[in-house]
């Protein structure tokens, strides 16, 4: 299996022999990202999706007060991603930590004296947990990607996408979005690189993908215009390599949507999308 293919697993640990014991369970059925702090585990969040997050509660041994995996697992339920994460206990863990942590939507627990080096105990814990995340991320969060998610609704009105694309109604740009976007999981848009080509009639877009953790150029249009589009023209530097592209069939006129892969960029140029916001709240349906 590509790497890119594996799931991806986040284990939040901050002792180097439990990480080791925990790479050395899981084997190489994994993409493994490791972080020991707060702050590299919240970095980590927000530039990849990951199918689980292994989390020990107590990231400094030497603090008996901190609990700073807590702040991991709020994390992880505030993006809402589908993320399953299983937490690590020590003794001894407060009862309302553990509380905590089973409010917050964790999968399960690992009691590291009981079952910590327990290999077999763990895989099978992580598969399920992995299974249950990809239930979840494909039926919660790429549904979501609907036009009004993807396009700002202060640069395109329903006028402004079908007088563009001179098509009726929206239903072919919508079914060409989610075959675009599928697997990209964006989650993230630089609004500084939002183009609206009235000319050309096509829309171009910088997203951040956490699928693969780095930006993605989205180019969607009609089919002629976006077929003769070079990358150059809105993001200068480094490489664009074409990652897909997707016809709508059977419409008039044609339309096209390309995904280039882009070099990594600042994070922070990058903007929350909507999601949850359906295609129904602002254009009735159509």
């Amino acid at each position: 299996m590509r790497s890119a293919d594996k799931p991806k697993v986040l284990i939040v640990e901050d002792l180097p022999r439990w990480q080791n014991m925990i790479a050395r369970f899981l084997g190489s059925d994994y993409t493994l990202y490791f972080a020991q702090t707060l702050d590299e585990a919240v970095n980590l969040l927000d530039r990849y999706f990951f199918h689980v997050a292994l989390v020990d509660l107590k990231l400094d041994e030497k603090d008996p007060e901190n609990w700073e995996g807590m702040e991991v697992v709020k994390r992880v339920s505030q993006l809402k991603h589908g993320t399953q994460f299983i937490v690590f206990t020590s003794y001894p863990t407060p009862e309302n930590v553990r509380e905590a942590a089973i409010e917050y939507g964790a999968f399960d627990s690992i009691d590291k004296a009981k079952r910590g080096t327990d290999a077999t105990f763990m895989r099978d814990l992580v598969a399920r947990a992995v299974d249950e995340a990809q239930r979840i991320h494909f039926g919660r969060v790429e549904s979501e990607l609907g036009i009004t998610t993807l396009i700002p609704a202060s640069l395109c009105e329903r006028e402004t996408l079908t007088e563009l694309f001179q098509i009726r109604t929206l239903d072919k740009l919508q079914w060409l979005l989610e075959q675009v976007f599928r697997g990209l999981c964006p989650v993230r848009l630089d609004p500084g690189t939002f183009r609206v080509d009235e000319n050309e009639r096509r829309i171009q877009a910088v997203y951040w993908s956490k699928a693969i953790g780095i930006p993605v150029l989205v180019v969607i249009g009609r089919e002629e215009s976006v077929a003769e589009y070079r990358p150059s023209e809105l993001v200068q530097g480094g490489e664009k390599r074409l990652l897909t592209q997707k016809h709508a069939e059977h419409t008039e006129p044609p339309l096209l949507g390309v995904v280039y892969q882009l070099e990594d960029a600042n994070l922070e140029h990058f903007v929350d999308l909507p999601l949850r916001r359906t295609m129904e709240s602002m254009f009735g349906g159509q």
